[in-house]
């Protein structure tokens, strides 16, 4: 959003590029406060992950995967929780579902009454209505309503005029609940001496200890999901934070009743936050898909309309330069409010004109767009002035409700419809097809055909990367244009004054100055594998594994009907032991005898031994119980099976020039004698 223009798939990606260019993974890096460091949302919950799981691979895996077997045991006694509630009975309704509130929508009376019956709770906006606006429009809401119980919504925050005369109004009529949105709880006590229960909207964690600890029992956790104006966090995020503060402060949470909101529109997505630790949910946009939001004229049906023809992913989210920020389906006004975001970020407009221009752009779009008409009380707009004026707030979930409902078939639905619980399999694995051989009844072997029937073997994909280019087709162009891709020593890759000498045989020197030289940075991006690993390898592993994929995805391998382990892959390997480790690992892990030798020709004071040992140390690859594996000749195979899957024979062979000839008649005499279908051939040098 500083680019200050619109945004397009070209700058989207130029930004993507900038990002990976400079991206350092987490364990490469210092973490120093410029590095650009590329953590997931799952970062929030690490320490809370090693705490509850233990810090060691196996038994945090272990531990896991059994918490993972104990949830989906409760997912069964989960199913069917929003049926005869204790929740729904505290609230005085037939199920846990309360409507969410939307000022100039759910501010009309008979559209909570047909919530009510169909056995929801309603939730009626106050928005910005003054005295009088209140006494005309909901004066005889407890008349409508008659012994349904209903919630009142209240904006709590310096910005709404009419908070005391509505606090005025919620306390001489006296609904059953109060939703408080917003972060001021000033009115709190007020409301809960006269009797009435409040439930309070937090979008983050610091505002639902503040509503616990002032004495709220019911608290909607609303995500970032949601409609209108949401806060920073993803429902998941904020669930799974909430129930981390359940496990380790049992007692705040004791008696409080969840009430999870955002994103949430049908029985899949219910059962979801039930399982997240939900007593009840929140919906509003799921409620504007329904038939008698319309018949009740809470909404216009081109408000609907838009709901329902909505594509997946056409919600944005405006506001995040003031602070306020409102989720809307994208039209040509939340277009316009984003430019003028766009303008601000960039330094192009001074604040007072930035929210002033933004005042007069969203003064009454909601309410065109609600209620079809230029102002309360004014001129019916058509649908094509509707659709330029107008704001359609709306959840993430639009474009993934296809067609109205009648309010009682959907919390039918969200209650009791139809869920397909897909369990993770528990049971035996299926063991290979076995018999017992011949002469020797205790000893079992798998049944493997012959398959050595003359057919030919065919590659059918291949990989090359070299001096001369990155593919088979650019190798092959550079040798008939005769080049060689060989050249003198660059100066980038190490001064050649200190080894060249003209004279052949002199020792620790040579008598060469050029190579063929190979400049292509291979990514963690590009090998699909953990930072870990990344780091510890070898340039020769990394080039192999590249080399693999490429060849494996021409192939069409993956895609084959070959069963998996019946695939080998047979590396050459010559340097990955040695080339790569030499000056990333070896001076460090003998970092002791090497400032023995130099303080034996030369005395050494203990600071000039430390600063030796320092520089010594800078740059190169500490020895530890990581670093192995990456280094070894036979780990490039094993890796390229592990990121794949395949399960036949796996190793790595060295014989000199000739290993990847030898690896290649290996593969062929496997396929040969029926040990294996098909096979990966090939490796890759260090490059120095």
């Amino acid at each position: 959003s500083l680019c200050g223009a619109a945004i397009t798939e070209e700058s989207r990606r130029f930004f993507v590029d900038r990002v990976n260019g400079g991206a350092i993974p987490p364990l490469a890096s210092h973490f120093t406060p410029d590095a650009i460091i590329p953590l997931g949302v799952e970062a929030a919950f690490a320490a809370a992950f090693s705490e509850r799981f233990g810090t060691a691979t196996e038994e945090a895996v272990k531990s896991f995967v059994e918490q993972i077997r104990i949830q989906c045991a409760l997912a069964l006694e989960k199913k069917d929780c929003f049926v005869n509630s204790p929740v729904a009975r505290e609230m005085g309704t037939r199920y846990p579902f309360v409507q969410g509130a939307m000022s100039w929508i759910t501010d009309v009376p008979e559209f909570a009454r047909r919530i009510a019956e169909a056995g929801g709770l309603p939730t009626i906006a106050l928005g910005m209505m003054d005295a009088q606006t209140l006494d005309e429009r909901l004066g005889t809401l407890p008349e409508i309503m008659g012994p349904h119980p209903y919630a009142v919504n209240i904006v709590s925050l310096a910005e709404n005029p009419h908070r005391e005369t509505q606090l005025a109004w919620i306390k001489k009529h006296r609904p059953r609940f109060v939703v408080i949105a917003g972060g001021d709880l000033a009115p709190l006590k007020g409301l809960l001496e006269c009797g009435i229960e409040v439930i309070y909207i937090a979008p983050d964690e610091a505002l639902l200890r503040l509503a616990l600890d002032a004495g709220v029992r019911l608290v909607i956790i609303e995500g970032y999901e949601a409609g209108g104006h949401v806060g920073r966090h993803s429902t998941l995020t904020l669930a799974q934070r909430v129930l981390e503060l359940k496990r380790l402060h049992p007692s705040l949470l004791h008696t409080c009743r969840l009430i999870l909101a955002g994103g949430i529109f049908n029985r899949e997505t219910a059962f979801i936050a039930a399982m997240l630790g939900a007593d009840a949910i929140q919906m509003g946009t799921a409620y504007l898909a329904s038939r008698e939001i319309v018949e009740t004229g809470a909404l216009t049906a081109l408000y609907q309309r838009m709901i329902l023809q909505a594509t997946p992913g056409a919600t944005v989210v405006t506001g995040q330069a003031t602070g306020l920020r409102v989720r809307s389906l994208r039209t040509l006004r939340t277009d316009a409010v984003l430019s003028l975001e766009r303008e601000f970020a960039a330094g192009r407009e001074d604040e007072h004109t930035f929210r002033t221009s933004i005042e007069e752009m969203t003064a009454g779009s909601l309410f065109a767009a609600a209620r079809g008409l230029d102002r309360p009380g004014g001129a019916p707009l058509d649908e094509q002035a509707c659709l330029q004026r107008g704001q359609f707030m709306s959840g993430a979930c639009a474009g993934l409700i296809g067609e109205p409902l009648s309010l009682g078939s959907f919390h039918h639905l969200l209650a009791k419809g139809a869920l397909s619980l897909q369990q993770p399999f528990a049971g035996e694995i299926e063991k290979p097809s076995i018999t017992p051989r011949s002469g020797a009844g205790s000893v079992r072997q798998r049944i493997i055909p012959a398959r050595s029937n003359g057919a030919r073997i065919a590659i059918t994909g291949m990989s090359l990367l070299n001096a001369l280019g990155d593919s088979p087709q650019g190798v092959w162009d550079a040798s008939l244009a005769m080049e060689s891709g060989i050249t003198l020593v660059p100066p980038s890759r190490w001064d050649h004054s200190l080894f060249y000498d003209a004279r052949p045989q002199v020792p620790d020197k040579t008598y060469c100055k050029v190579g063929a030289f190979l400049d292509f940075p291979i990514s963690r991006k590009d090998l699909g594998i953990p930072p870990h690993d990344f780091r510890t390898m070898t340039q020769a592993t990394k080039i192999t594994m590249w080399l693999a994929d490429k060849a494996i995805r021409e192939s069409g391998l993956l895609d084959a009907d070959i069963p998996r382990e019946r695939i080998g892959v047979l590396i050459s390997q010559n340097s990955g032991e040695a080339a790569g480790t030499l000056n990333n690992m070896i001076p460090r892990a003998y970092i002791h005898d090497i400032v023995a030798s130099i303080q034996r020709a030369i005395h050494l004071t203990p600071d000039q031994q430390s600063a030796i040992e320092r520089e010594l140390r800078v740059g190169r690859m500490a020895p530890d119980d990581t670093t192995l594996l990456g280094r070894l000749n036979c780990a490039a195979a094993g890796f390229i099976c592990n990121r794949y899957g395949f399960m036949g024979p796996s190793y790595a062979v060295s014989a000199a020039c000739a290993t990847s000839l030898v690896a290649l008649y290996s593969a062929i005499h496997m396929i040969e004698n029926g040990v294996i279908d098909a096979a990966i051939v090939g490796g890759g040098e260090e490059t120095l």
